[in-house]
């Protein structure tokens, strides 16, 4: 089973399966994804009525991808940094000859 993210579609199904009782292992299957993919979706995005709403839930997807995409890892102190240490040529002070 390769990689891939679970689309609308995906979630889509996985709310009717959910709805008729199917368990996460068997709804895996059915959506071709591993079923830790299944619980994890199921663990972030089901509401606390306890229903799974899969508009909600792509929602909640996208808003965590873009998210993840405008975090810079790096602070401006650290880019600075290393930009200083570019400059200096440091990387060639420490090559092993």
């Amino acid at each position: 089973m390769a990689y891939s993210q679970l689309t609308y579609g995906d979630r889509i199904r996985m709310s009717v399966l959910v709805q008729q009782g199917i368990s996460p292992t068997q709804i895996a299957q059915e959506v071709d994804q591993h079923r830790s993919t299944i619980y994890r979706e199921l663990g972030r995005n089901q509401a606390s009525e306890g229903g799974y709403f899969p508009d909600t839930a792509n929602i909640y997807a996208i808003q965590r991808k873009i998210e993840a995409t405008s975090i810079s890892r790096i602070d401006e102190n650290m880019k600075a940094s290393v930009i200083e240490k570019i400059l200096l040529q440091w990387s060639r002070r420490f090559q092993i000859e």
